[in-house]
């Protein structure tokens, strides 16, 4: 258990909407549950399912030289950080994947295809993947989060004070040109791993930059760009 779990909670739950481990939890709970490890289960349940065969929390001497390299960005440039030999990680809720962005795009399709596979093998139950679509706050708002280590990342989320929260993903609650619409899912990883869901135009996305601080303004810009791009070449 986290020691983090131990701790006192900052608010009620409903009060306000804060940047947190439970999904780490719900991993926890899942293991306990199932008495799988975490990554037993998601291999079962999504990653074998959708023929996810590049994608897990452990990467033998082979697979790590296809591992694209961490890089830290300072006002220097970037500097790399080498790969370990073997990557050999227990797995968690919150974090740790890796994957590819072929291997994602199958994950992200499932909630384009009403919770089945390319191939219409189901995944999630289509009544849960409307669920999950849906605005869990209310009126509450996603607060921007104050970086406690600038030089991993920066203040986050994009969206701070306007979108809102539901199973799992960010959703779109701002109407701006050339940008995902209103409803859009999103959200991303430690690295520069940025993705959003657009059910409306049946749009799915990822951005995997792998690099530090999260959220810098370089990666925003690109994000932008890419995201403005696509929006952009749509044929009306």
């Amino acid at each position: 258990m986290r020691q983090s779990w131990r701790y006192p909670l900052h608010h009620d739950p409903g009060e306000r909407w804060t940047y947190g481990d439970a999904t780490a939890l719900l991993g926890e709970l899942i293991a306990h549950k199932t008495g799988q490890s975490i990554e037993a289960y998601m291999r079962q349940n999504i990653f074998d399912p959708l023929q996810m065969s590049d994608t897990g929390f452990s990467l033998n001497k082979a697979q790590t030289c296809n591992l694209v390299t961490l890089h830290h960005r300072d006002e220097q440039g970037f500097k790399q950080k080498p790969n370990p030999d073997e990557i050999v990680e227990k797995g968690f809720g919150d974090g740790g994947l890796i994957s590819t962005a072929s291997d994602y795009a199958k994950f992200m399709r499932v909630f384009l295809n009403k919770g089945r596979s390319d191939l219409g093998k189901p995944i999630l139950r289509p009544d849960l993947i409307l669920e999950m679509g849906k605005n869990h706050i209310g009126d509450v708002e996603l607060r921007r989060q104050i970086s406690a280590d600038p030089v991993s990342a920066k203040d986050f989320p994009q969206g701070a004070g306007v979108d809102r929260w539901g199973l799992g993903f960010q959703i779109a609650a701002q109407k701006r040109p050339h940008m995902r619409p209103v409803g859009s899912l999103s959200w991303g990883g430690l690295f520069n791993t940025k993705f959003w869901i657009d059910p409306q135009n049946e749009i799915a996305a990822v951005l995997l930059m792998q690099y530090l601080p999260f959220d810098d303004e370089a990666h925003i810009r690109v994000l932008n760009a890419f995201e403005t791009g696509i929006y952009q070449s749509l044929v009306c």
